[in-house]
């Protein structure tokens, strides 16, 4: 065997215990992150198997845990009525989504989030929220393409696409619609968690809308 292959294979051995000890450093993180291939390699599920408390665990051993649980859990929000690890992993991801709304959530931090299989679609609505939530077609494709670019609302201006003026135009009828008292309450909730949008529901028509 190589010694180049030996060598990456050892440093994933001591990532792994590592991540056995709760010691897994985030610059380690990343690296294997960035590694093609590596990350995959590491048994996430170690992650879920921490003895001590959890309210110790660093954001990045959250994160790890989160993405082992969705992994053996596929389509499914943690909940907090769950297990003592569901349970965790629901109320800490609502402490990031709320992070998140409040715009002090690291965008690394958020990509990060966002890699993790089906949590992009779920990360505007809290563990709350997601149970109860109707389906809103609208606003799904709107959160959708703002992930897609990096969290910017659409626009009109400039060379925009059909589907950036799409998006457009539902969220400007929509937020006229909401300051009209249209809107279920719950709809409007949901509304005004994207940032950027709960200013503009003090703006009541179309025409205001930027």
């Amino acid at each position: 065997m190589a010694l180049k292959q030996k060598n990456a294979l050892q440093w994933l051995s001591n990532c792994q215990e590592a991540l056995r000890k709760g010691e897994l450093q985030s610059a380690q993180l990343d690296k294997l992150q960035k590694t093609p291939g590596m990350f995959q390699q590491l048994d996430l599920s170690i992650a879920c198997e921490q003895t001590r408390p959890k309210e110790s665990f660093t954001w990045d051993e959250n994160y790890l845990a989160l993405r082992a649980w969705v992994q053996t859990n596929p389509g499914r929000r943690p909940k907090k009525h769950g297990a003592e690890t569901e349970k965790h992993l629901a109320m800490w991801l609502d402490d990031s989504q709320e992070s998140m709304r409040k715009r002090k959530l690291e965008p690394e931090r958020l990509n990060k989030l966002r890699s993790i299989p089906g949590m992009s679609e779920q990360l505007y609505l809290t563990s709350s929220e997601h149970a109860r939530s109707p389906a809103w077609v609208g606003f799904d494709r709107l959160k959708a393409w703002m992930d897609e670019h990096g969290g910017k609302l659409p626009s009109k201006r400039g060379d925009v696409d059909a589907e950036e003026r799409a998006n457009y135009d539902w969220l400007c009828t929509t937020c006229s619609r909401a300051n009209q008292n249209q809107l279920t309450p719950e709809k409007t909730r949901l509304l005004s968690s994207i940032p950027g949008i709960a200013k503009r529901l003090r703006i009541a028509d179309k025409s205001s809308c930027r």
